[in-house]
Parts: C-alpha cells; structure tokens; sequence
C-alpha cells in the first residue's frame, strides 16, 4: 500500500545532509554519569579487532556517497510503504515456506551499507487480517518512506511493448481522442 506523505521527512533528511558536510563528529563528553558508565564497559567488552577502523579516506568517500544518495532521494515526492505478505493453504510447511521464498525475495534491495526491508512478525494475527482487509496502515508499525523511484525499482505494471510475455493475454485496443462535446461541468 502506498499512500503520499508531507514534504516534512525532506527537512529530516536535509538536516542529516547538512551534519555529514559539516563533519559533524561524535562528542564522548556527556553530563550523564549512565553514558559514562556504558562507554566504559563497552571499553572493556570491545574486541581489539573491531576497534580497527577504516582509513579517513575511506570513511570520507562513503560519507560523500550517503550524502549523493540522499540529495537523490529528497528531490522526489514520498510515499508511506507498507508491504504485507499472507500465504494460505492446507500444509502449514508448504505455507511457510512459500512466505520464506517471498521475503527472502526482497533480499535482492538489501545493501550492508544502507537501507533495507525488515520482516516484521504481527503478534495479532486478528490485527493484521484487520489491517490487510481494510488497507489500514499499522499505528504500532514505523512508516517507511520511498520515493518514486524507488518504488518503480519494486513494481511495475506489464506492457506489451516491453514485456512479450506468452501467459499474457494483450488486448489490441486503439488510442481515441475524447470526444469533442464534454460536459464543463
């Protein structure tokens, strides 16, 4: 389901853009004494392998894509996303296995460094019936936000002229100008 959103997440995203250019680094002085205490044991439970980090160049190359990426984002219209997926049969294996095949589908918009979709389990099975029958969007669920760009890399309606597909049945229809004496009103 999708459903168009303010241009509010733009600001959100501008503001982000605006940190990763000024260089905007982590400050590890804080007031809290509960931060100084995590730090600490994060210190002590830290492998030393781990604590090896990427080159500055390296982290700064990155930052510079995040940022290209971002400003690609923002110069399109947003939608909420929702994307349910319910399966139905008789064996409840086939069932399953028929929604791992699905989700494990979308695998192929993941990417280490950015975003991706996350499966999300309804602990209600009666609220998500609900949900899905009257194509509510979820209250308790976070809202993902695509443009729509990206939503056309998830779907896209067939076409007869890109898509020859044999199972297809095309109807061939011409194209009619409207007719010249509409209703104005």
């Amino acid at each position: 389901m999708l459903r168009p959103v303010d241009d509010d997440w733009q600001e959100t995203i501008k503001k982000k853009i605006k940190k990763l250019e000024k260089g905007n680094k982590k400050s590890y002085f804080s007031w809290n004494p509960l931060v100084w205490i995590s730090t600490f044991f994060e210190l002590l439970l830290q492998d030393p392998e781990e604590s090896i980090k990427e080159s500055p160049k390296e982290e700064e190359h990155d930052q510079i894509d995040d940022e290209g990426l971002m400003k690609e984002k923002v110069k399109k219209t947003g939608y909420s996303l929702v994307i349910r997926i319910i399966t139905t049969g008789n064996d409840a294996l086939l069932v399953e296995s028929q929604l791992q095949n699905i989700i494990s589908s979308f695998s192929q918009f993941a990417s280490p460094a950015y975003n991706r979709f996350k499966k999300i389990k309804y602990k209600s099975l009666e609220l998500l019936i609900r949900n899905y029958i009257f194509r509510q969007f979820s209250w308790i669920q976070r809202e993902d936000i695509m443009n729509s760009e990206e939503i056309s890399t998830l779907y896209h309606f067939p076409h007869s002229k890109y898509n020859r597909q044999p199972e297809i049945r095309w109807q061939n229809f011409k194209i009619v100008k409207a007719p010249t004496n509409l209703p104005k009103e």
